[in-house]
C-alpha cells in the first residue's frame, strides 16, 4: 500500500471516530460526497461520464486555482469498514483519470432512539 493511500485510510479513521462521537448512525444510507482534483479539464469530464454511468450523482465540475475539481454524491453508509473500501476503489479510479482523490464527507445521520 502506498502513502498517499495509507494517509487517506488514516483520515477516514479519525473522520468516522469523530462522526461517531457526535451520534452518527455510520450503518445508514448517507449522501456522501467525494472530490477528485484533476489538472485538465477533458480528464474530469472524462471521469465524470463514467462515475455517472456507475449511477453517482455529479455536483459539479469547476476550476479551483489550477486545478478542477469534481464533486459527486454516492449513497453509502460511513462505516469505517465501506468507506475504506470505497477510498481504495476511488484512489485508483483517480489515478485512472490521472487526478487525484482528495477524500469524503456528509451530514451526520443520528441514531433513532427506539421506545
Amino acid at each position: 500500500m502506498d502513502s498517499y493511500l495509507s494517509e487517506q485510510l488514516n483520515q477516514n479513521k479519525q473522520i468516522v471516530e469523530l462522526r461517531e462521537s457526535m451520534g452518527d448512525d455510520s450503518h445508514a444510507i448517507h449522501d456522501v460526497d467525494h472530490s477528485i482534483f484533476f489538472m485538465r479539464r477533458s480528464n474530469a469530464k472524462l471521469a465524470a461520464k463514467h462515475l455517472e454511468l456507475l449511477g453517482h450523482k455529479i455536483t459539479f465540475i469547476k476550476r479551483r486555482w489550477l486545478e478542477i475539481h469534481l464533486k459527486f454524491v454516492i449513497s453509502e453508509p460511513t462505516t469505517l469498514e465501506h468507506q475504506n473500501q470505497t477510498t481504495q476503489t476511488l484512489v485508483e479510479f483517480a489515478r485512472s483519470y490521472k487526478g487525484v482523490y482528495n477524500g469524503w464527507g456528509s451530514y451526520v445521520i443520528e441514531k433513532s432512539v427506539e421506545a
